[in-house]
């Protein structure tokens, strides 16, 4: 699968590549749609926070310069959940089992990576 978006458009490609690397860090974080309230709470590390958009330990929230809130992601967790969320709803149903596939986060031998949230 890829990110399919109109030429000409790199400020909206680049959104739409981060939601999905966000989807992405937030399954490798733990991170679903029951409990993305919470953790924006409470992040529990540097990297969480700025993937939600909040600030750690007393520090800012991120300015990102999507030109969008800087909290989107907490608004596309709680709303579609992380990208296993997504792919079980979606994508497991066809039969496309993530279990020692190359669809598998890198953690458990797949190749699903995001590269930091920043």
């Amino acid at each position: 699968m890829d990110l399919l978006t109109r030429d000409n458009d790199s400020e909206f490609y680049d959104v739409v590549q981060w939601v999905v690397f966000g989807m992405m860090q937030a399954e490798e974080s733990g991170i679903d749609s029951s409990n993305v309230a919470a953790m924006a709470a409470n992040p529990s590390d540097p990297g969480m926070a700025r993937l939600l958009g909040v600030g750690f330990d007393g520090g800012e929230a991120p300015d990102f310069s999507f030109g969008i809130p800087v909290e989107f992601m907490q608004n596309v967790i709680s709303q579609v959940g992380n990208y296993g969320e997504v792919y079980d709803r979606h994508l497991v149903p066809l039969g496309l089992t993530r279990e020692g596939s190359l669809n598998a986060q890198w953690t458990e031998g797949g190749l699903i990576y995001a590269p930091p949230f920043r």
